[in-house]
């Protein structure tokens, strides 16, 4: 048996609670009360019920030999009542959350949309905070905060969400447990805001002397047991971790080394939230978890039915059957049909979900996780049968292919696609060089409210900046502020002396804008010009009388590339078509030497009907930034119900495209020489009632009338349940 282990062999072992509840998927899904495996249970002493206890081993003496693998999974620190608490991350219910957490911990969590279904008082809740102190949790700042630990009644992987918000004017600060939240809550420091996700976070609590070893450990994984089983005659890889049984947790923890809990809540999740698991009781003698073959799915991840939380079925042979692999649900009924099997309900529910790998964690598994010599048998009648399959499959392909390409011409594609020639452009833009505390900043200038400093900037760079007369509305919560030296010491800043001063960038995510109130600094007279490379410096100079400072009222796109610890996305392919995908990147190259930066245009359409291109820098909240590629800067949802930002409005279904939802590309409401032009985009989104209607938009007259029709909506894009602003400065790719 392989006992698994946390980082440097830390082993982990959740604690087991006594104790069962109801089973309200009993009646749901028709369960046979009657039949007990191969006889009635009227004829076992103790009815149904004891045969159930016998069949998820009450008595664990003799084990079957299970062989399973091992697998690294990303393990996520939180707390609990003022404790670490360790857990992972696998399914969520909301799509952009599973995105979000996806990349920021660089192993796949899947769309469940089902777990959404689950009644609250099986949830547990989990608090995540959206501000304030920088650090590890799934948004960018403190770690989650749960409100129960495996080992207490109302424990429920399944966690309910709520955000945490520090309002402004707040001191944040590290929370550890629920009372602190509400406390901080009930002092007007911070807002809560209950969302209706669901995620699946697996706890696991450890000794003191294990937490501290995890803290200082480099990676943060957790190697646990994985299984495989079958779906549709197909391998599929899947984890036990929890089960509303208690005789079946301890069951599964002695043939994985690895301890599934026992959660009883689970005991009361409704017929929607689950998938069905079917587990064989006899015949081929296998690493399934009752010593035969392995267990077949009825669902992955991506189908409408999928579910972590699977129910529990027994596959019984009768006496005169031929025992072989079934690994598929249709050949199990097939085999039910033709009397072989008996299906027997089980009131169980387990938390086992299955793991989207890649090939190469595939390769690295042992072969058929190292079968002993018992299980080389049928091992091969598995593989002869899967070949067998596959060419069968082989020749219908072929066969439908055939078929296909006598049709293929009187036939109309499901799917339309729009494909725009240069739908992606490369555009190389000018680059920068300014100060931020003493270290180099590299940025490019887009747009301003100032038609003087537009002219004098586009004549320094020799690359159009353009007028947004509107960015001078915006509030003081969206802008930064830089310093333009007036005189002084010549350089390469915008008047010809030396370069801008920051004074924030990417990484003070809670200060940053690209939009920066521009401030002039002039030394006096008598002053001695030097360099002054921090806002820290300039004060200093100016409370000494050699500068004087003046807020100018002119605002700037001044987007940083590359700053002190970190730089923009660039795109591993630096190669660009009609195709090239919307997000992972909006940078092709930075070149610090030649002083430019290659960013990826995307087409689309002006309020008008006309071509625009634009870029993106930088977008609020961090889930839509991340998926982006782009800095996320969380001051611009200041400019939510401000005029200093306009409307784009991007399509969510219809005709595929190059939009950045896989649709047809956007349309905005202001294009380059409008009035009423701003970088900076309150996004909208277009659905098509019906996407069989879908035809192509190119104008906002074109968007208002469908919506007169009533065969479109409009609603504003609120990703994470938050003001979402995307900055995307147009740009003549061309010029």
């Amino acid at each position: 048996m392989n006992y698994l282990f946390i980082i440097a062999a830390i082993s982990v072992t959740p604690l087991l609670v006594a104790g069962s509840g109801a089973n309200p998927l009993n009646e749901a899904f028709g369960a046979n009360n009657d039949v007990c495996g191969l006889q009635l249970c009227s004829e076992i002493e103790g009815g149904r019920d004891a045969w159930v206890a016998a069949q998820v081993g009450e008595s664990t003496e003799d084990v079957p030999d299970v062989d399973v693998a091992g697998i690294s999974i990303p393990l996520h620190k939180g707390y609990y009542d003022g404790q670490a608490v360790y857990y992972i991350i696998t399914e969520s219910s909301e799509r952009v959350h599973a995105d979000v957490i996806t990349q920021a911990q660089g192993w796949t969590v899947e769309y469940v949309p089902s777990l959404a279904s689950v009644p609250e008082e099986v949830r547990s809740v989990t608090y995540m905070f959206t501000n304030g102190v920088r650090g590890s949790g799934v948004h960018g700042f403190q770690s989650e905060v749960f409100t129960s630990v495996p080992g207490q009644g109302d424990y429920s992987p399944l966690a309910g969400h709520v955000h945490a918000t520090w309002y402004e004017g707040a001191l944040p600060r590290i929370l550890m447990s629920e009372d602190a939240i509400l406390s901080a809550a009930e002092a007007g420091d911070l807002e809560l805001t209950e969302l209706d996700v669901v995620i699946n976070m697996p706890r696991f609590t450890m000794s003191l002397v294990q937490s501290e070893m995890l803290d200082r450990a480099p990676e943060k994984v957790l190697r646990v047991p994985l299984h495989y089983g079958f779906y549709d005659g197909q391998k599929v890889y899947n984890l036990i971790l929890e089960s509303s049984d208690k005789t079946h947790s301890e069951l599964v923890s002695r043939l994985q080394g690895l301890d599934s809990v026992h959660v009883p809540m689970l005991a009361d999740v409704d017929a929607a939230s689950v998938s069905k698991v079917y587990f064989f009781t006899n015949g081929m003698e296998g690493p399934g978890v009752h010593g035969y073959q392995r267990q077949v799915f009825t669902a992955v991840p991506g189908d409408e039915t999928y579910s972590p939380l699977s129910t529990h079925l027994h596959v019984t042979w009768t006496n005169d059957a031929d025992p072989r692999l079934l690994t598929s649900e249709s050949s199990i009924m097939a085999a039910e049909e033709s009397g072989d099997v008996i299906l027997t309900e089980i009131p169980i529910v387990i938390n086992m979900p299955l793991l989207s790998l890649d090939v190469m964690q595939i390769m690295e598994l042992p072969k058929n996780f190292a079968p002993s010599d018992a299980m080389m048998e049928m091992m091969a009648q598995e593989e002869e049968m899967m070949a067998q399959e596959e060419e069968m499959m082989a020749q219908e392909e072929e066969g439908m292919m055939a078929q296909e390409e006598e049709t293929m011409m009187m036939e109309e594609p499901e799917e339309m696609k729009l494909r725009l020639s240069r739908a992606n452009v490369a555009v190389d833009i000018p680059l920068h060089k300014g100060y931020y505390e003493g270290n180099d900043v590299y940025y490019v200038i887009t747009d301003t409210n100032d038609e003087v400093h537009a002219g004098i900037i586009t004549k320094l760079q020799d690359w159009r900046v353009e007028m947004a007369p509107f960015l001078g509305n915006a509030p003081d919560a969206a802008l930064s502020t830089t310093y333009m030296f007036t005189n002084g010491i010549e350089g390469d800043g915008i008047h010809g002396f030396q370069n801008q001063v920051f004074t924030s960038t990417p990484e003070q995510t809670d200060t940053y804008s690209a939009l920066a109130a521009q401030m002039h600094v002039t030394w006096a007279d008598s002053a001695a010009p030097r360099i002054l490379d921090s806002e820290a410096a300039i004060m200093e100079a100016a409370d000494a009388g050699e500068v004087s400072l003046d807020d100018i009222g002119v605002v700037i796109n001044m987007p940083h590339i590359v700053w002190p610890g970190g730089q923009m996305v660039v795109k591993e392919d630096a190669s660009i078509d009609d195709e090239t995908p919307y997000g992972e990147g909006q940078i092709l190259e930075i070149d610090t030497e030649e002083m430019a930066v290659t960013f990826v245009a995307h087409r689309g359409w002006g309020p008008d009907g006309r071509t625009v291109y634009y870029i993106v820098t930088d977008a609020t909240p961090s889930g839509p930034a991340n998926m982006m590629g782009v800095v996320t800067a969380d001051t611009s949802a200041a400019l939510i119900a401000n005029s200093a930002a306009v409307d784009l409005y991007q399509f969510a279904n219809g005709i595929a495209g190059s939009g950045p939802l896989g649709f047809q590309p956007g349309i905005a409401s202001s294009a380059l020489g409008d009035a009423g032009y701003s970088p900076m985009w309150r996004i909208y989104i277009i659905e098509w009632k019906d996407p069989a209607d879908a035809r192509l938009l190119e104008t906002i007259g074109d968007i208002q009338a469908f919506l007169e029709e009533g065969l479109i909506t409009a609603s504003l894009a609120r990703p994470m349940d938050s003001d979402h602003i995307v900055n995307c400065p147009f740009v003549d790719p061309f010029q």
